[in-house]
């Protein structure tokens, strides 16, 4: 039998990708001792509107770029598999994920933003007790992260930052927010400078 891998996965539209969501990925290979990071680009994220979004090919090949030229490209992976699984939702991606790769573990890296607006995702609560969560803060964000409605529900199962190498194995619930990354990077704002 293989020896499991330890895999976190970043998803997002990357559109377009950029050096945050690089420097995110490499940090969490280090600091969660994971053996790859693999980028999910949604086809379409139901929260976001589609004016404005890039063809999928573009922000995959995008991704694909940014990939490249980091020194780990190796252990970071541009995935596609949201429009192969046929999932919208990332409770249902990774639950899709954890049925094919049964034998390996995954923690799911996100920004502190999108543990402020997790409660708007669908079946948010399910997703938390479906894998454990990487919080990377970012510029401006953990006061409201910290005392949000996602942080404070699930603040029993809260990791201390000196644990996250041991995150990707415990049973969720249980997410840890680490500070050492805050790159201010900004999808948004890259699109309004190119516009």
């Amino acid at each position: 039998m293989n020896t499991p891998r330890r895999i976190g996965l970043l998803g997002g539209s990357f559109n377009p990708a950029h050096a945050g969501h690089r420097e995110i990925s490499e940090h969490a290979l280090t600091a969660l001792a994971l053996d790859e990071v693999w980028w999910l680009v949604s086809p379409q994220n139901p929260l976001k509107d589609e004016t404005g979004m890039a063809p999928f090919d573009e922000r995959i090949a995008s991704a694909q770029t940014i990939v490249d030229n980091s020194p780990m490209a190796n252990q970071i992976r541009v995935s596609d598999m949201e429009q192969d699984l046929g999932t919208r939702y990332s409770v249902d991606t990774i639950g899709a994920l954890q049925q094919r790769h049964a034998n390996d573990y995954f923690v799911w890296i996100i920004g502190a933003d999108n543990l402020v607006q997790m409660p708007d995702w669908q079946r948010w609560e399910d997703l938390m007790q479906t894998v454990p969560v990487a919080v990377f803060d970012r510029p401006g964000y953990s006061q409201q992260a910290l005392s949000g409605v996602a942080a404070k529900r699930f603040a029993h199962a809260r990791l201390d930052p000196d644990q996250r190498q041991q995150l990707v194995t415990t049973a969720p619930p249980a997410w840890v927010f680490l500070q050492d990354v805050q790159n201010p990077a900004s999808a948004t704002e890259i699109r309004t400078q190119n516009s």
